[in-house]
């Protein structure tokens, strides 16, 4: 019998242990430096705090603000002996803001930075409004008015394994969901995976199947979103966001509820 070798297997598992070696890498750098670590391919990046460092005073500096809390900002660092950081840390603590500094690997920064891609399309974002503007969704919604057109704008955003474009699903969904004239929308974790459905005349419809990664960003995007706790899994919860319209904002309900395989959402 003559044995076969999956060239592609193998250069996935290649590729994941030189990814896990890098991670392994930027957490001992960040202990020698005294930051702290993180991995922005799996932790939410938000639009309010990445739009105080310029896109290109950003990859000059191998650094990006990904979160904020008041005058409290969360910077991710490539690079420490980057002859760049100071300057735009400077500019930063002469805002006023306070920063709280992490490293990152290669790859973590490469993916942070593609969502500078989503500025033009956003505007300010916070709990309760969605950011994006009424002309934007309208044609949006245009593009997608079809179940197939959403499936392939879905099946895009993850091609390659590729989750940078996350922030957009959002959008794509509830741009379809208006389209569609959809009455509710469903994200439903099973054992296999996480399920998406649309409510269409009245009847529940299959439109997407997200793996595990993919759905923690989407989750944590809407549960920032609606106001909802992003430590707790373990109860329901209620939210709420709007969305723009030409004729005024659309109120959102957001209903969260635990089960065995996750947390279920209901978008009304």
């Amino acid at each position: 019998m003559t044995a076969h070798f999956d060239t592609g297997r193998e250069d996935e598992r290649l590729l994941h242990v030189r990814e896990t070696e890098e991670e392994d890498l930027a957490r001992i750098l960040a202990e020698k430096y005294r930051y702290k670590y993180t991995d922005l391919t799996i932790v939410p990046i938000n639009v309010d705090a990445l739009r105080l460092i310029p896109e290109k005073e950003s990859k000059e500096a191998e650094v990006l603000a990904f979160a904020k809390s008041g005058h409290h900002l969360s910077v991710a660092i490539h690079n420490p002996q980057n002859l760049h950081l100071k300057g735009v840390e400077g500019a930063l603590e002469s805002q006023g803001y306070i920063l709280d500094r992490f490293l990152i690997s290669r790859k973590s920064m490469e993916v942070a930075q593609e969502r500078y891609e989503d500025l033009s399309m956003a505007s300010v974002s916070r709990a309760g409004t969605f950011d994006i503007s009424a002309p934007d969704l309208a044609a949006l919604s245009k593009e997608l008015s079809s179940v197939g057109s959403l499936r392939e704008h879905l099946t895009k955003a993850f091609e390659d394994g590729n989750y940078s474009r996350v922030s957009r699903v959002l959008e794509e969904i509830m741009a379809a969901a208006f389209s569609l004239r959809a009455s509710d929308v469903h994200l439903e974790p099973e054992e296999e995976g996480v399920r998406l459905r649309l409510r269409l005349d009245g009847v529940l419809t299959d439109i997407f199947q997200f793996d595990r990664h993919a759905y923690r960003l989407l989750a944590n995007r809407i549960k920032l979103l609606s106001g909802l706790k992003l430590n707790v899994s373990d109860r329901a919860q209620d939210g709420r966001f709007s969305v723009p319209s030409a004729t005024g904002d659309v109120e959102i309900r957001t209903s969260l509820i635990p089960g065995a395989y996750g947390e279920s959402f209901v978008l009304s």
